[in-house]
């Protein structure tokens, strides 16, 4: 979700090793070069990584 500056992925991965690698990635992309995220929420649930990670600490959209 992009809403103005402000951005919100959330997801699950279910290779918990995933989400750093895919986070590695994002930053090599011209558009989140040298961004970065206030805030970051992680949980194992279910063998799976559930995550949120946020621009902003803006309310929770759910």
């Amino acid at each position: 979700t992009v809403m103005g500056e402000d951005m919100l992925f959330a997801g699950h991965a279910a290779a918990p090793s995933a989400l750093p690698k895919w986070i590695t990635q994002l930053s090599k992309t011209k558009y989140f070069a040298g961004r970065e995220f206030d805030s970051a929420k992680l949980q194992l649930k279910d063998k799976q990584l559930v995550f949120e990670l946020r621009t902003s600490e803006g309310e929770d959209t759910r």
